[in-house]
């Protein structure tokens, strides 16, 4: 992998050593080994990551360009997840066919509330009206 580094400039040696000279050889060893432990950004599709070097303990991430989709496994577990630039289209419900509200936060469409269709959200008990928080009956 090609990396940009500034290369250190090591100092000329004198006829004898000095304590100058070891402190810029020194200097130049201390620059060169920061850019080879902090490498800066990298362009990559896959990353593989462990705190412990055990296959089943690490993390791989994979970007899918063609699908937009960052892919995070861990052990058998995988999670995609979508970039969307295309608009959000909530699922469309009843007030008969309403799912649980238990996960707050959650936003639904519900076609025909009182007043006319509108979108709702879930505070974790009910599915509240976005437009002015009642209840959704």
């Amino acid at each position: 992998m090609a990396r940009n580094l500034v290369v250190p400039l090591f100092p000329v040696p004198p006829d004898e050593y000095s304590r100058r000279y070891m402190a810029e050889v020194t200097r130049a060893f201390s620059v060169y080994t920061t850019q080879m432990q902090n490498p800066g950004a990298e362009t990559i599709t896959t990353l593989t990551m462990s705190s412990s070097g055990v296959a089943g303990e690490s993390v791989l991430i994979v970007w899918d360009n063609a699908a937009k989709e960052l892919n995070v496994t861990h052990g058998s577990t995988t999670t995609t997840i979508a970039m969307q630039s295309d608009p959000v289209v909530p699922a469309s419900y009843t007030v008969a066919t309403l799912p649980s509200a238990a996960t707050a936060g959650a936003i639904i469409y519900v076609t025909d509330e009182t007043g006319g269709a509108t979108h709702a959200s879930a505070d974790g008990t009910n599915w509240r009206r976005m437009s002015d928080r009642a209840i959704v009956a």
